[in-house]
């Protein structure tokens, strides 16, 4: 179905499922840079993560999606980097200072230790998720 209404006819179901991929990237990608906001203030007082942030954790996800259940396709930083850097072009001179903020901070100790605290946050969601997981039966 999708690919019928993408008009993708006669062409590889790999190549296919890359493009999709790669749009759906775009689409995620777009969405957070556009809204993306300036390192302003104590980033522990935000109601989520930066959107740099969060948009790594959606390239985790979708890494982590392909490994599991479409292992022929593969998703590299370059890819990502591709199509961030198309997205940029399309739709801003430079970068969005915003976003350019973010990574800024994110560089600097202090966002070192943002990023780890965050890091060790979600591992433990993780941890206790996959305990209620096994222990009501759906591992």
């Amino acid at each position: 179905m999708t690919l019928d209404f993408l008009r993708f006819i006669n062409v590889q179901e790999t190549v296919a499922d890359k493009v999709i991929l790669t749009l759906f990237i775009m689409s995620v990608s777009a969405f957070f840079h556009t809204f993306s906001s300036k390192v302003e203030t104590n980033v522990y007082k935000l109601s989520h993560p930066l959107e740099t942030i969060r948009v790594n954790y959606v390239m985790r996800s979708i890494e982590g999606w392909c490994n599991e259940n479409l292992s022929s396709l593969s998703l590299t930083i370059s890819d990502y980097d591709g199509c961030l850097n198309a997205l940029i072009e399309a739709t801003w001179s430079p970068v969005n200072p915003a976003w350019y903020s973010q990574c800024i901070f994110l560089s600097s100790p202090p966002g070192i230790e943002y990023i780890k605290r965050l890091e060790k946050h979600d591992d433990a969601n993780s941890r206790f998720a996959n305990a209620i997981q096994k222990a009501v039966g759906f591992i």
